[in-house]
């Protein structure tokens, strides 16, 4: 049993998952900027283009990691000792491509990859007297490079798992012999090989000799946030305890690798707004019976990442078209129908992204990660350096302004100002107009009863709500004597 004296104890159960991605590829001549929102600051990212020449652009974003160990009972492995999906998270920008297309598998390793090819793609494995080709892959999308993942697991067999995304399998293939190496016969294709270090256990925390991280000097603030991925097996659980002062959040793992299968990494956060400058991170390996030996791990210990992010480079380049991808692939962005606003939810605004002189992304292409585009707010052409001209507004001047509607407008945002009979979005609803006065009917001292005509047409909108204003007149007799 664990005790703390005089202290504040708060528990949580959180677990942090990569939700589906949401970016936006923003471009203007040689400038190019990426924004990633939400939980896509911890999706892995990187830059397609229509280019033969250069199909890809790597992105690498740091994380600001916690490494002062105080006492530490974690051993160090690599991905090449254990058998773990590949990751598409931050993590992966990290992962060097490889020059050749050939991956040396042993009886004792373990490999994850991702692979970036267009078109089709075949795979071969072999051994010294024997070879095998897996069926072909076809890439949706024929003239960008797409981004796959595999885990190639040797133990009595060699499985080769294929997956779109990490943690979620598609399709199975098993070879009877061990190879010596995996080819990758066609040209052009682009492979990332998952090897990466990380702290790992066997067996429980015995008698609170826990490991421990100073967290000290991180944040001028009162509140910090902790993130890091952890790996648990099932019937584990893993605890990590953030203590500053005399205040205590702990974050509880359950154990989620099934027995005799790859391993996988999930993300936790764990948070105070009591921080005081100095503090420990302590972590508490358990079980949910009295054995010793499970697995535990953990990677990349560190501050918590904002919930947007920016990316922008310069890319010398007049023929090419350039957009973000992030992993794994959602296609789930939308544009935002208010006039200056991005991303997630649409709470973006482009000047928060492109600076001050940029309130609408004036003269931005803006494109989605299904690779749809159209020019900003304003503005139309291939380049997106048109401005709009008559009653023609809003993305790729693509909307008519209905001036009998509006008092004032512009080119940008359409209608800001309606006429007297008009409301809602680009005033386009017509008012109700009562034509009649209203009737007083009776009245008394605290009560009075009128009737009106609330007749409208059809294509008048139908009101809400009906507001009645009157005044209170008192009678005041004066007497003099």
């Amino acid at each position: 049993m664990r005790m703390y004296l005089n202290l504040h104890i708060s528990i949580f159960w959180i677990l942090v998952t990569l939700a589906s991605t949401d970016v936006v590829t923003l471009t203007k001549n040689q400038r190019f900027t990426c924004l990633l929102t939400e939980e896509s600051v911890y999706s892995a990212v990187y830059i397609s283009s229509n280019s033969s020449d250069n199909p890809l652009i790597d992105s690498k974003r740091t994380l600001t990691e916690v490494t002062q160990w105080v006492t530490n009972d974690w051993n160090v492995s690599t991905t090449q000792e254990f058998p773990f999906y590949p990751v598409v998270d931050v993590r992966w920008e990290e992962f060097p491509n490889l020059k050749n297309a050939q991956i040396n598998v042993t009886q004792t390793n373990v490999t994850s990859f991702s692979l970036c090819f267009i078109k089709r793609f075949f795979l071969n494995a072999a051994d010294d007297s024997y070879g095998r080709e897996f069926p072909t892959i076809s890439n949706k999308h024929e003239t960008v490079c797409q981004w796959s993942h595999y885990t190639v697991h040797q133990k009595q067999i060699l499985e080769i798992k294929f997956s779109e995304t990490a943690f979620h399998e598609m399709e199975v293939w098993k070879l009877g012999f061990v190879p010596k190496y995996i080819i990758f016969p066609k040209s052009g294709v682009r492979i990332k090989t998952h090897q990466y270090d990380f702290r790992y256990s066997r067996l429980t925390t015995l008698n609170n000799a826990t490991s421990v991280l100073d967290i000290s000097n991180l944040s001028n603030s009162t509140d910090l946030c902790i993130s890091l991925f952890v790996s648990v097996d099932e019937n584990c659980y893993l605890d990590v305890v953030l203590e500053s002062g005399t205040t205590l959040q702990t974050v509880r793992m359950d154990g989620f690798n099934l027995e005799n299968t790859p391993k996988s990494w999930k993300r936790i956060e764990i948070r105070t707004d009591s921080y005081n400058g100095t503090g420990k991170l302590n972590f508490y390996r358990s079980r949910n019976d009295n054995k010793r030996e499970g697995f535990w791990a953990i990677d990349k210990v560190h501050i918590c990442r904002l919930s947007k992010d920016v990316y922008s480079l310069t890319i010398k380049s007049e023929n090419s078209s350039y957009w973000c991808k992030t992993l794994p692939t959602s296609n789930s962005s939308t544009f935002c129908e208010q006039p200056g606003l991005l991303g997630h939810k649409c709470t973006t605004k482009c000047d928060q992204v492109l600076g001050q002189s940029y309130p609408f992304c004036e003269g931005y292409k803006i494109c989605l990660d299904n690779g749809t585009c159209e020019c900003s707010w304003g503005f139309k052409g291939t380049t997106c350096n048109q401005s709009c001209t008559g009653d023609y507004w809003g993305r790729d001047c693509a909307s008519t302004i209905n001036s009998g509607n509006c008092e004032s407008y512009n080119n940008t945002v359409g209608c800001f100002k309606c006429t007297k009979k008009f409301t809602g979005r680009q005033c386009a609803e017509k008012l109700p107009v009562v034509l009649k006065p209203p009737t007083l009917v009776s009245a008394k001292t605290n009560f009075a009863e009128i009737s009106f005509d609330l007749t409208y047409g059809e294509d008048e909108k139908e009101p809400d709500f009906y507001q009645i204003q009157y005044k209170e007149f008192l009678l005041i007799t004066l007497i003099s004597d």
